[in-house]
């Protein structure tokens, strides 16, 4: 929307966001097991595979934690459970935000939650 030259929203709130298809983070595969939802080899890798090639996997459209914060984006509440597999993403997601020294970021974590 930004890009476009739309109106952005006047915030954001995130649950569980896959903001990194490269699966760079370690909980996809620490915590493969532990998520019951969603079946890493059978589901994620596949999806992603589908969603966008792997050279484009880094896209920030694709890939939002490799997005440009510096210009302007809305206050945005990150939430993510500890026993997901999207568990990683959240504080990837957030140092990119920080970066951009964009202070409106919250990022909530809680315990024990998983996607039923």
């Amino acid at each position: 929307m930004r890009d476009l030259g739309m109106e952005l929203p006047a915030a954001v709130v995130l649950w569980s966001p896959r903001s990194d298809i490269t699966d760079t983070g370690d909980s996809y595969h620490t915590l493969k097991d532990a998520d019951p939802l969603y079946l890493y080899d059978l589901l994620l890798r596949p999806s992603a595979e589908a969603y966008a090639a792997k050279k484009d996997q880094k896209h920030p459209y694709v890939s939002p934690v490799y997005g440009d914060y510096s210009k302007p984006f809305p206050p945005t509440l990150i939430q993510a459970g500890t026993k997901e597999l999207f568990l990683s993403d959240a504080p990837i997601f957030h140092y990119a935000y920080k970066q951009a020294l964009n202070e409106m970021f919250q990022q909530q974590r809680y315990r024990d939650i998983e996607m039923q």
